[in-house]
């Protein structure tokens, strides 16, 4: 009701039936327009303000100068590098009118000073968790395990922390979780007794075995830790999933990647 008693002297210039009218002093009756009769949006015309000023665009040495086409989300990224370099470009100073991971995402990512910073918070988070990571040592049967259980399978089950009769249901599918087996579910190191903990906990369990059939799911796993990375900030992303990221590629993808020894002579 404020808002059409304020705006109804303007209503009665413009002619509109619209609430919302406004004095603009360059159309419309007496300078007065509805700019939202016809479309939710108002145009600024920046450019036409830019050619009035003439303002021109960077252009290489030697060309003509060419008028500056000036759009909003071009000012508002301009303005918002410019306040990031202002702080050293550290990021949480710089968000002030958008979320830090908005500011980032759709403004800042693309210059050199941002970017640095950003890589500076990944490098360091995942260096963190990374420690965490290789104190904690899961169990993967590898090819190299595999054909050691073929030929003697007390031995590569006891190098393996279990039995050959857990090991060998494991190798039947029979004890399988989402991205691994569970060795001993009745015992879980989350809570007491039968194991109720998430899925995603498995790879941090000292009950699970990595198999080679697990590796389209836990394939599938990163992809979707990595869309996860594009919604979450990078401080954030790090603390839930950082750790699982590690463990999958950095102890459990190696098992199954291994390369045969470059030769250095036929290379050369």
């Amino acid at each position: 009701m404020l808002v059409h008693e304020l705006t109804r002297r303007s209503r009665s210039f413009s002619g509109t039936t619209s609430l919302w009218s406004i004095w603009t002093g360059r159309s419309g009756v007496n300078g007065h327009t509805a700019p939202f009769g016809g479309r939710l949006t108002r145009g600024l015309d920046l450019s036409r303000w830019a050619a009035a000023e003439g303002l021109t665009a960077d252009v290489p040495d030697g060309s003509e100068p060419a008028p500056l086409v000036l759009r909003l989300d071009r000012l508002k990224t301009t303005a918002e590098t410019r306040r990031a370099k202002a702080t050293g470009g550290h990021l949480p100073s710089t968000a002030t009118t958008n979320t830090m991971d908005v500011s980032y995402l759709h403004y800042l990512r693309n210059d050199p000073v941002i970017r640095a910073w950003a890589e500076d918070i990944i490098d360091a988070a995942l260096a963190d968790a990374e420690d965490n990571a290789r104190s904690f040592q899961i169990r993967v049967l590898g090819p190299q395990i595999r054909d050691r259980f073929r030929a003697d399978p007390e031995t590569a089950a006891r190098d393996l922390g279990t039995t050959a009769a857990r090991l060998g249901q494991a190798l039947a599918g029979t004890l399988d979780t989402l991205a691994a087996s569970c060795l001993d579910i009745d015992h879980s190191p989350f809570s007491s007794g039968r194991c109720t903990a998430s899925f995603l906990t498995c790879l941090h369990c000292p009950n699970a075995l990595v198999l080679e059939r697990h590796l389209p799911m836990l394939c599938a796993l990163l992809d979707r830790l990595q869309e996860a990375l594009g919604q979450m900030t990078v401080p954030d992303w790090c603390r839930v999933h950082g750790f699982t990221w590690l463990i999958i590629t950095r102890l459990i993808l190696p098992e199954f990647s291994q390369r045969p020894a470059r030769d250095p002579v036929k290379e050369a």
